[in-house]
């Protein structure tokens, strides 16, 4: 059974379309349904965001109902309920680490029992299977391949079951009801019901449906034509005001910057492109635009009904900048009004001064602004928001920014810009991601192994007699892929030899990377020696330990034992490397990274230490 490919004649099948978005070439063609919706919000929120304008004031968040039961996605993952081709899909799937546990938090205001129901992949079976869990909070592990969001029932709870679908639940009987072509939540909206889209689907922060929570149907999408334009007359009566303008794009107030944050991930991740869903798009020529991927540390600003979120514009420099995008509107474009712009990535080589094609590897909350929508050849141009109002509890996603002579001189959330006390927390910045992995053999590996004192190899023996040499991973890419370095990014140390081997079947790769790892013998003069080896893949890496003898316990860089990681310790290593009285026989802690001597890569790992960056 095929997944329902909905969005083609979304605007009229609204009550059941997912994700549905209001398509505009401008607001003088749009269905009038849609128009009439987008200027009531228009002019609602016009008046709280001219207001919002001077101060920016916090507002408080509506309250969420009592006897409800509904969850929140993992942190660090994602949503993935669009295609490239800009449809939506009945129910979202979520990307996240495969073979790794993440949580579904239980946020129900219902107090009974909570049963959660998912479906996992079963490699024996080469099947989906049905799985139930009674408790609060939902942890599973899933497998290589986008999994379904799953359903959640509170006894009690007035909303039973609910999920992140375009169902309709039937306020009487409690019965979940659809016209989608997958059925209803007895058939799983799988893979099997999934077509054959697996690598056009898109990610996001946040969840685009045709309900919200609560099961209130409503857009899936909305944006706001009714904004001042530039000849806007504050005294002129309302009728008669120009409200031309775009608060996400071109506008009145030089808020000429759209954004969304992603939170730090549970695991790296490849991003390979952005695509943007522009509205109301017209332009009087082709026209370059530009999206920006700035690196913003461990967390986003944190949403709150008191303090406004902010992103300081210091941060949005050079240094932070992990790649640019760039797309082409054209002309072409004015006849559909709504495209999906698709932004090829680069990055500069700052030594070499060369741009080239870039797909970065992301491990730090980011945020993507889009840049360039108040330029002369565009007429107009917006950005769309979710209608779901629910904060994920990650952050503030959705942000407008000021830009003048190329610099950010604003970022701000835009739950903050608006007054009116509804939530958007979701923009139309959507991405293409690749999310490789890589694991060990589950049935012996613990990524830990210790070496006999006279070296030898890596080796596995079991009771039945036979033995296991080297380390089986299982990976996404072949060895030539592949990096191998300590958890630092320094060689691995001289005492260890390890050699890489990919497993053919048929003459390809299959899937399984061999590290054979030998270790020279100890020196008489060392108690042990040990060594953090991490085996990494661009979007994915795994770390093993490795042990020979008795390693020296203690702080790390704690080279006199007294503690503390500082100048003492600096000198100590100084003082061995030039022979000047102390030895690593005195002081083996002095050889920080474990390769069996004390050098310059021990001293910049202490001083690293020191300064926090280790």
């Amino acid at each position: 059974m095929k997944k329902s490919l909905l969005f083609a004649a979304a605007l009229s099948l609204a009550v059941v379309a997912n994700a549905q978005v209001a398509r505009s070439a401008g607001a003088a063609t749009q269905s009038k349904a849609v128009a009439t919706q987008q200027m009531k919000n228009a002019q609602i929120e016009h008046r709280s965001a001219q207001r919002a304008t001077a101060a920016f004031a916090p507002r408080a968040k509506k309250a969420v109902p009592n006897n409800y039961a509904y969850y929140l996605r993992p942190k660090g993952t994602m949503y993935v309920n669009w295609d490239k081709t800009g449809s939506g899909y009945i129910m979202p799937f979520v990307n996240t680490k495969p073979y790794d546990e993440v949580t579904w938090r239980n946020m129900s205001t219902a107090t009974g029992a909570s049963e959660w129901g998912y479906w996992l992949f079963s490699v024996e079976d080469q099947a989906r299977d049905s799985m139930t869990y009674v408790g609060k909070d939902l942890t599973v592990r899933y497998g290589y391949e986008y999994e379904d969001v799953p359903y959640l029932t509170v006894r009690g709870a007035t909303n039973n079951p609910y999920t992140l679908s375009g169902y309709r639940v039937n306020r009487t009987t409690g019965a979940i009801e659809s016209t989608a072509n997958c059925g209803v939540i007895a058939v799983p909206n799988s893979m099997e019901c999934f077509s054959d889209q697996e690598t056009n689907l898109l990610a996001s922060a946040h969840y685009y449906g045709s309900s919200n929570r609560f099961g209130t149907e409503m857009y899936g999408w909305t944006y706001y034509s009714g904004a001042p334009g530039p000849d806007y007359d504050p005294d002129a009566p309302a009728d008669q005001q120009d409200r031309s303008g775009y608060w996400f794009g071109k506008n009145y107030g030089d808020w000429n910057v759209f954004g969304c944050g992603f939170e730090k991930p549970v695991s790296p991740y490849v991003l390979n492109k952005i695509y943007f869903w522009a509205t109301s798009v017209e332009v009087s020529e082709d026209v370059e635009l530009e999206a920006r991927v700035y690196r913003v540390g461990d967390e986003l600003p944190a949403y709150s009904d008191t303090t406004v979120a902010r992103i300081d514009p210091a941060m949005l420099n050079e240094e932070n900048l992990i790649a640019t995008g760039r797309t082409t509107i054209t002309t072409d474009m004015n006849e559909d009004g709504s495209p999906l712009l698709e932004f090829t990535l680069y990055e500069t080589d700052p030594e070499l001064g060369i741009e080239y094609e870039t797909t970065p590897q992301i491990n730090d909350a980011i945020v993507i602004l889009i840049v360039g929508m108040d330029q002369d050849a565009i007429v107009s141009m917006s950005g769309l928001v979710t209608n779901d109002e629910e904060d994920e509890g990650v952050g503030e996603v959705t942000y407008m920014g000021q830009q003048q002579d190329g610099v950010i001189t604003a970022c701000i959330g835009l739950n903050n810009f608006f007054t009116s006390g509804e939530l958007k927390v979701g923009s139309s910045i959507l991405l293409d991601v690749t999310r490789p992995f890589m694991t060990f053999n589950y049935t012996f590996e613990e990524g830990e192994y210790t070496f006999p004192k006279e070296g030898g190899k890596l080796a596995y023996s079991f009771s039945d007699g036979t033995t296991i040499e080297g380390i089986d991973f299982y990976a996404t890419s072949p060895k030539a892929d592949w990096t191998v370095t300590t958890v630092e990014g320094n060689e691995v140390p001289d005492w260890l030899t390890i050699t890489l081997t990919d497993e053919e079947k048929d003459g390809e790769f299959s899937g399984v990377v061999n590290a054979a790892v030998t270790a020279a013998a100890l020196p008489n003069n060392l108690p042990g020696r040990e060594a953090y080896v991490r085996f990494a893949i661009n979007g994915a890496f795994i770390d093993y330990h490795f042990i020979q003898g008795e390693p020296v316990v203690g702080v790390k860089g704690d080279v006199n034992g007294d503690g503390a990681v500082d100048v003492d310790d600096m000198n100590l290593v100084i003082n061995i490397m030039l022979n000047k009285g102390a030895t690593m026989e005195d002081y083996p802690a002095a050889d920080v990274d474990g390769s069996g001597s004390v050098d310059v890569d021990d001293m910049n790992i202490i001083i690293n230490i020191m300064l926090g960056k280790a």
